[in-house]
């Protein structure tokens, strides 16, 4: 017993000792309006001073000083083995700074925001200054902020060509589109494009120079293959990207067919043609479907002009339609 209360005033002197000392500091540094500046300036000669500590040795070393054939039997046969600081559990780290959070939790904040300060890692000791002593709420704001940040970085967002394509697919009206998006941000998961963006990338997906009248609806065959290829090429332009350099490109062929298609019987309503001759009660349409998307290693236009269903030559396929029959 004698022992343990020796090793237990040792421990107190060791705090009053801090506490003494950290008490000075703090008046000091208030005494010079906590500017660093004066602080030096006024306090040189007492910052050059050595401040003594009392010796607290632990109880488990001193009585291995004492008896260390006894402790030594003891550390093998019964309780734990003693452990330093860094290599405890939290339980026991949280055991052994009690007295020091009780005593000198402010001053522990302090020195940790001046320790992360010189060590050089500015942005945590002014995060640590943000949390501590500015408004009670603000502490639980920052992890609010960085978990919404971070899911935000690991949610994939649709582009907008993939929405088209998720609404071509699901055939969804422009209201159960919207829905989604919206329920989706309330769950806050906000990887759907806007409508406005949708519909900007759907006008693209329109060729040049459409003619539209009362009686049809027309565009040059030309112009529609442009952008047909053009599409194609942004679309898989790492693929073609890694094929081929750009020197390169002018080998790629585009493989197509068209047909027609007629239908009759629709219904008629009362919005009278300009022409009189005019009904919308048969439909006739000429269409051209894309279906390969190849490249060539070697210039061979001439021979694919002279016939596309012979080339032997050796080709990459890039791009291949996976449903050429499909409305």
């Amino acid at each position: 017993m004698g022992l343990r209360n020796r090793s237990h005033e040792g421990l107190t002197n060791v705090r009053n000792t801090i506490s003494r000392f950290c008490s000075k500091l703090f008046q000091k540094w208030e005494d010079c309006q906590r500017k660093n500046y004066r602080f030096v300036h006024e306090n040189a000669i007492w910052l050059e001073q050595k401040e003594v500590l009392p010796v607290h040795v632990p109880v488990h070393e001193e009585e291995s000083r004492q008896h260390p054939v006894e402790c030594a039997s003891s550390s093998q046969g019964q309780g734990r083995p003693w452990k330093t600081f860094d290599h405890s559990s939290k339980r026991t780290k949280w055991r052994k700074t009690e007295a020091v959070r009780k005593s000198f939790s402010t001053e522990l904040v302090f020195a940790t925001q001046m320790s992360l300060r010189e060590s050089g890692n500015v942005a945590a000791s002014n995060l640590l200054h943000e949390a501590a002593e500015t408004t009670p709420k603000r502490a639980a704001k920052i992890p609010l902020v960085w978990k919404k940040e971070k899911t935000a970085r690991e949610t994939k967002v649709y582009s907008d060509e993939e929405a088209i394509s998720l609404l071509v697919e699901a055939q969804l009206s422009k209201k159960q589109y919207i829905t989604i998006t919206l329920q989706a941000k309330t769950k806050g998961c906000n990887n759907y494009p806007s409508y406005n963006k949708f519909r900007a990338a759907k006008e693209r997906c329109y060729p040049d120079l459409i003619i539209v009248t009362e009686d049809e609806c027309k565009v040059k065959l030309q112009q529609l293959l442009d952008h047909i290829a053009k599409c194609l090429l942004l679309a898989q332009q790492e693929a073609v990207t890694a094929a081929a350099p750009a020197e390169e490109t002018s080998n790629l062929v585009l493989f197509s067919k068209w047909g027609c298609d007629c239908s009759t019987g629709h219904s008629q309503y009362k919005q009278k043609g300009s022409a009189e001759s005019f009904s919308d009660a048969n439909l006739f349409l000429s269409s051209l479907v894309p279906l390969q998307l190849q490249l060539h290693e070697e210039d061979s236009s001439a021979d694919i002009r002279a016939s596309t269903s012979t080339y032997s030559g050796p080709v990459r396929i890039l791009w291949h339609n996976p449903r050429p029959s499909s409305t």
